[in-house]
């Protein structure tokens, strides 16, 4: 039986706003990682590798908007963390 994940990304959905309308810049990636697992996000320049680790993160710049999905750490709703619970967290 494998251990729950450490990060469990799902359906996970970024909108970049722009002036003609939000433009969908990361649309149902999923993946979970599992203690001890080596995990590797690769693609080509511009498919979106940096947004995903900014949206886990909730780093996004203020022009990013996560649209959908579910990001848990640890078992810890990432999404649903308040700005002053994500500091602390």
């Amino acid at each position: 039986m494998s251990a729950s994940p450490r990060l469990a990304v799902e359906d996970l959905a970024v909108d970049y706003l722009t002036q003609g309308g939000a433009f969908r810049a990361v649309d149902g990636v999923s993946f979970a990682i599992r203690p001890g697992e080596a995990f590797g996000l690769a693609g080509e320049s511009g498919s979106g590798k940096s947004t995903v680790a900014y949206a886990i993160s909730r780093l996004h710049g203020p022009v990013a908007r996560i649209a959908g999905g579910r990001i848990d750490l640890d078992g810890i709703d990432v999404l649903g963390l308040k700005r002053a619970d994500l500091r602390r967290f």
